[in-house]
């Protein structure tokens, strides 16, 4: 094979390897001669405001594997022209050369249409090492002498608790009796979700969604709401009753500000965390009645939702333990182990 058959297979095969990277699909080069790329999956349309051209870029493998200079206007007359432009060697000695000068003109080319990619980086890296300065100084500045003994234990610093140190967050009361360990988890969050009257009650909806009725669907005379469904309903009172009749004589919160009082007490009295379990097992099991209602067209009795709390109290407490020792957590255990 001649020098020169070999230069002209050469340039053909940059064209291709150009017309895989590049937008195209199919671009005519020296006359009759296509070069055609071969993946052709799905075909998408993109013009960008930064000059860059019309073009049909194959949606899957471009993003992953191409070439994304050639999505700028004049790359491929750039890669083109270098390639054809003649060189004083033959063979392998002028494929070098084309090479070398197709690397130059492409610098040249990145620089004048993108930037300069290096010395942006370059100035993120200082900017970047600057503010992480910035924020140690800063950090040394509302650091003392105390805040770093309470969070070492013995020879290591704990870094959890270093940093609870170092955030300022307001305490929660109530935060005792609604993650207490003796509730069920689901039971915890929709407690949490009362008492933060988070929950997607009727008179929240309609702010933003149109609905048929903001009656309450349980007992339907009230506009549905947190103080209504959980402290105001006639169903709800009812429940409560029936929960009496084996509970005692329990005053039930009377509002949200009420149960959040009633939230904060001490874990080791057995007496309010099983008032506390009780609480969070009824209001759980309205707010599910509650549901039955609007989307199975059910409803519960009030007795049977009382004995359903009763199970849930009776199984949970004989599942968690030891409690701790004295006269009355022994009677609170032997009434609920006989229920």
């Amino acid at each position: 094979m001649s020098a020169a058959e070999q230069e002209q297979n050469t340039s053909l095969l940059v064209q291709n390897k150009v017309g895989e990277a590049g937008p195209s699909v199919v671009k005519e080069a020296d006359g009759e001669n296509r070069c055609v790329t071969p993946r052709k999956k799905g075909l998408r349309q993109s013009k960008t405001a930064i000059g860059m051209k019309e073009s049909n870029v194959p949606s899957s493998d471009h993003d992953k594997y191409g070439n994304h200079w050639s999505s700028y206007l004049g790359f491929e007359e750039t890669v083109m022209g270098s390639w054809r432009k003649p060189t004083v060697y033959e063979g392998l000695a002028g494929l070098v050369q084309k090479v070398l000068r197709l690397k130059h003109e492409l610098k040249v080319f990145c620089k004048e249409n993108i930037g300069d990619v290096v010395m942006e980086y370059k100035a993120a890296k200082d900017n970047f090492c600057l503010n992480q300065e910035a924020a140690m100084l800063k950090l040394r500045d509302s650091t003392d002498e105390a805040k770093l003994r309470q969070a070492v234990k013995g020879t290591k610093l704990k870094a959890k608790v270093f940093y609870n140190f170092l955030v300022e967050k307001p305490k929660v009361q109530y935060s005792k009796g609604i993650w207490d360990n003796l509730l069920l988890p689901k039971h915890r969050f929709v407690y949490w979700q009362i008492i933060n009257t988070q929950l997607l009650t009727r008179d929240f909806l309609s702010k933003f969604i149109l609905i048929q009725s903001t009656l309450c669907p349980v007992c339907d005379s009230e506009e549905e709401s947190h103080e209504h469904i959980f402290y105001r309903c006639i169903f709800t009172k009812r429940v409560q009753q029936e929960v009496n009749s084996w509970l005692g004589n329990y005053s039930w919160p009377s509002s949200t500000i009420d149960l959040s009082f009633r939230c904060d007490f001490k874990k080791h009295d057995l007496r309010k965390c099983l008032l506390n379990l009780v609480t969070a097992a009824v209001y759980y099991q309205i707010w599910a009645n509650r549901n039955c209602c609007v989307f199975d067209l059910t409803c519960a009795s009030p007795k049977s939702i009382s004995l359903e709390v009763r199970n849930i109290v009776h199984l949970r407490v004989l599942s968690k333990g030891p409690f701790k020792r004295s006269h009355e957590n022994a009677y609170l255990l032997n009434v609920i182990k006989n229920w």
